[in-house]
């Protein structure tokens, strides 16, 4: 059984929280145009991470029209057809 409750989906999107941490939620996209991953080393062995991923605006408030509308665990365990 999945642990993953999905928030909000979308052709290209999955919108997600985990049961394995309730602290987070979590984003799928499929066909990124724009995006960055940094990882560098600081002072002391201190590593420094950042991701920078370009979402389209009518996804984004999907996602959170989804999310303030939805009761929790409306869309427990329901599959999305494109992703895991």
């Amino acid at each position: 059984m999945s642990k993953r409750k999905t928030i909000s989906h979308g052709e290209r999107f999955h919108f997600f929280r985990d049961d394995d941490d309730k602290a987070a939620v979590f984003i799928e996209i499929e066909d990124i145009k724009e995006c960055s991953f940094e990882l560098w080393q600081m002072p002391n062995d201190k590593q420094m991470s950042r991701a920078l991923v370009k979402i389209p605006v009518e996804f984004w408030k999907k996602m959170v029209e989804d999310w303030v509308n939805r009761p929790i665990g409306e869309n427990d365990d329901k599959k999305v057809a494109t992703f895991d």
